[in-house]
């Protein structure tokens, strides 16, 4: 019996261009991820990442051309690296994997994401990482493996409150804040590596979001503990006051002075009553008050280990993964 042929001998897989993006994909995507912006305001956005140094050395859309030059699917690719018991290995992250309308029920997606993993492990990628907010059987089918993703609720009161002079995140304290979040990231097992790039990304889109239409209920909140010019610790999240919740995006600390972040939250969640978000990753969950943890529906990580050396650290590592009290990243991780 003949192999089964790989995906890449059924499609042909593209790098795709603005214009046609603009032309053909970005009408349609807007409809799901416009999240209240006009659609000049999405287009901009889009724009403007694509144009950051982030987006001009690691960004691009990949996507499959009918007979007749449209598109009829596509994704992005964000080139990132992974830091995983002690390893750096490639990576690449797939995010808004879209099919026109037109061309949907035809398996187009799938032939499309294996032809593009088959690509990645004959190019030397290591590993391929999503956020799915499908059933996770779609992706599992692919050969990716759903991670813990959990969500959390804990009661302001339950957190312990200690005295610490704390003052609003300056753009002068980015310096700091890496340092924390790096000292952090050095004691798990598994994180995304974040170069000054990466920063200037995220904060690229937390700019864009404290100008979303979505966002106008929300307060941006990001604080900072300093020892002179030193940041000791950091949080950043959103007050909501509907949810009567502080929505955690992140928080770090120096080796040492982890005993300030439950400070820190509770000056953010003010008169709120209680602190939310993404199940955080060690050292910093352990600094948290149990709460409530539930299942995320959403934005659940999925990662693919496609090299040998990463196939080798699922084998050896991936239990503690699935098994883990934590979570691997932070919401601002999410792509």
């Amino acid at each position: 019996m003949d192999p089964l042929p790989h995906p890449q001998e059924l499609i042909r897989l593209e790098r795709l261009n603005a214009e046609e993006l603009a032309a053909q994909v970005l009408p349609e995507t807007f409809k799901l991820w416009g999240y209240e912006r006009s659609y000049e305001q999405y287009v901009t956005d889009l724009r403007d990442f694509e144009h950051s140094s982030f987006g001009k050395r690691s960004f691009s859309f990949h996507g499959v051309r009918g007979e007749h030059g449209r598109v009829q699917s596509c994704f992005k690719r964000y080139g990132r690296e992974i830091a995983w018991e002690q390893r750096r290995l490639r990576a690449a992250g797939i995010g808004a994997v879209f099919t026109l309308p037109a061309e949907r029920r035809r398996g187009l997606a799938s032939l499309m994401l294996g032809a593009f993993l088959d690509r990645e492990r004959d190019e030397g990628t290591d590993l391929a990482f999503l956020f799915s907010d499908l059933h996770p059987a779609f992706y599992e089918r692919l050969g990716f493996t759903a991670l813990p993703s959990r969500s959390f609720t804990a009661r302001a009161s339950s957190l312990a409150r200690g005295r610490a002079v704390i003052s609003a995140m300056e753009d002068a304290d980015a310096g700091g804040v890496r340092k924390c979040y790096d000292v952090g990231a050095a004691r798990r097992p598994f994180a995304l590596v974040r170069t000054p790039v990466i920063w200037d990304a995220i904060r690229l889109r937390e700019r864009q979001d404290e100008a979303s239409p979505a966002q106008r209920f929300f307060q941006p909140v990001r604080l900072v503990v300093r020892e002179g010019c030193t940041v000791r610790a950091y949080v950043k999240g959103w007050r909501q006051p509907r949810r009567d919740a502080y929505v955690l995006d992140e928080m770090g600390a120096l080796d040492g002075y982890e005993e300030l972040l439950p400070t820190l939250l509770s000056a953010a969640i003010g008169d709120l009553g209680k602190v939310a978000g993404w199940l955080p990753p060690q050292p910093q969950r352990g600094v948290l008050p149990r709460g409530s943890v539930k299942r995320r529906s959403h934005a659940v990580l999925m990662l693919a280990p496609l090299s040998r050396t990463a196939q080798a650290l699922w084998t050896q590592h991936g239990p503690t993964l699935l098994h883990a009290t934590a979570d691997p990243l932070w919401s601002t991780d999410h792509i």
